[in-house]
């Protein structure tokens, strides 16, 4: 009778040990970990040397995503003086950049931060400055960053009490397939004297290494992008957007020296390690193959990061207060600018008051001979070592010419135009006295344009334009050949 029990209870035995969860085997558990990595999102840093990778990718990982702080911190560059930098030769215990007068005083370097422009990703929009807002990523597709630095002096040519000079950051905000997230910059702008076409434009490419260090000019402290951080300035590398036109490094200018109106090499000084300030911190970005910032010892040291928005508006103390306020209007520093929001690109552009400019890039009242008129030009092509430009002339007739020019905004420049033109009077070929004929056809033109800038309420005698100018030329029609050879003379407003 015991038997049926025993085999009973062995049987329950056996099944309630095969009910019991035991762990797995340790190659089990390995394949079940692979697996699960595999399944996983990998939000690790790209490989920059990959075609399929975008360049300018400077963070990548997995939520919490980076605040507007956060993205601040991370960013923020390093600066590169000259070794000659009168602040720093005359001043050795005066930290530069200095804190804003409207601001509480520091023992360290300063430098300020800012969203001044914002391009949202749907129709959320950013709460308040975006400083505070825990959304900042989810909420914008795009957003320029400004860094500012404050000088209270600048040496050199044309020396001053004040001097405000800043960079851009266009930073991308990105939300991958697959759960990842990314901070990518599109391009670094750096931006010389307050000049729009004089700004130092780096496109960012594979090899540029952050945080990106900026070059800063002797004396006059235009700021410049290092886009390998070698501290050497290198046109067409360094800044490779409308080169010839770009400010770049002229620190010969601290020595009140022009050095004429293109850039050269000569104008420049390399940098030293001992002249670099350093970011607030270590930040945790992507990069193969960086240039090491060195020991900290070795270097100005760290500079303190602080937002600009917490700098109150208020009538700045000590010389030339109206000077200064001018800069903080002109560079929308400080908590009297938030940032403006957009909804696409197009209406970014649409709002930015300077677009007309470009559009219609002069209006210039023109002299052909002895018939006065007027010539107006639209919006430039960049090609690098040369502008085109779509221009119509009108006198006694019209004209419709492409010109070309090394440069927008240089003080002095060639330039040459071809194009058609119809119903122009000109002398007869003969040089009979009285005799005139309409000419259509081929014309070209070659000359010189010698060009001003001018700010503040000057503008307004160029029509709001930056620049004013002259241009002499020599012009001649005929397709067989050229004749009619006449001198022009164009004053007016505009770039080109």
């Amino acid at each position: 009778m015991s038997r049926p029990c025993t085999t009973s209870a062995v049987l329950l035995a056996f099944l309630a040990w095969c009910a019991v969860e035991r762990p797995a085997s340790a190659e089990a558990q390995g394949r079940q970990a692979a697996g699960q990595a595999k399944a996983a999102p990998s939000c690790g840093c790209p490989d920059v040397y990959d075609p399929e990778t975008r360049a300018g990718i400077v963070w990548r990982g997995a939520r919490p995503a980076p605040d507007l702080p956060t993205l601040a911190r991370w960013l923020a560059p390093a600066l590169w003086f000259s070794s000659d930098e009168p602040l720093i030769v005359l001043r050795q215990n005066d930290p530069i950049p200095h804190a804003h007068p409207c601001d509480r005083p520091s023992d360290r370097p300063v430098v300020y931060y800012q969203a001044t422009e914002i391009v949202l990703r749907g129709d959320a929009r950013v709460a308040g400055t975006g400083e505070a807002d825990p959304g900042f990523f989810d909420t914008v597709d795009h957003f320029v960053l400004r860094y500012f630095f404050y000088y209270d002096e600048d040496y050199g040519l044309g020396r001053h009490a004040h001097d405000i000079e800043a960079i851009d950051l266009l930073v991308h905000l990105e939300r991958e397939r697959g759960g990842c997230l990314a901070v990518r910059v599109a391009r670094v702008t750096g931006l010389a004297h307050g000049v729009h076409w004089y700004s130092n434009i780096l496109n960012v490419e594979r090899d540029t290494v952050f945080p990106i260090a900026i070059l800063v000019e002797e004396g006059k402290h235009a700021s410049v992008p290092d886009r390998n951080g070698d501290g050497v300035y290198t046109p067409g590398y360094d800044v490779n957007a409308r080169v010839n036109d770009a400010w770049g490094l002229r620190d010969i200018m601290g020595s009140s020296v022009l050095m004429g109106s293109r850039y050269s090499a000569v104008m420049s000084k390399p940098r030293i390690d001992a002249f670099k300030l350093l970011p607030p911190d270590d930040a945790p970005l992507c990069g193969v193959g960086r240039r090491g910032a060195g020991p900290v010892e070795s270097n100005l040291g760290r500079y303190v990061l602080r937002s600009a928005l917490d700098v109150p508006v208020c009538h700045p103390p000590g010389p030339e207060p109206e000077r200064l306020l001018g800069m903080i209007r002109h560079n929308r520093f400080g908590a009297g600018h938030p940032p403006r929001q957009y909804e696409s690109d197009l209406a970014r552009e649409l709002s930015d008051p300077e677009n007309a400019f470009r559009w219609v890039s002069a209006v210039n009242a023109r002299l052909d001979s002895s018939r006065l008129g007027v010539s107006v030009q639209g919006p430039g092509l960049d090609l690098r070592e040369v502008w085109l430009v779509p221009r119509a002339n009108f006198t006694r007739g019209w004209a419709a010419q492409l010109l070309a020019t090394p440069s927008a905004s240089r003080w002095a420049d060639w330039y040459v135009a071809a194009g058609y033109e119809r119903g122009l009077i000109t002398a007869a070929a003969d040089g009979a006295e009285g005799i005139r004929r309409p000419v259509n056809g081929f014309t070209t033109e070659v000359g010189m344009k010698f060009r001003v800038a001018v700010s503040g309420k000057a503008r307004w005698a160029l029509l709001g334009y930056r620049f004013g100018g002259i241009r002499l030329g020599v012009c001649t029609s005929g397709w067989s050949r050229l004749k009619h050879t006449r001198f022009v003379v164009e004053i007016g407003a505009g770039v080109f």
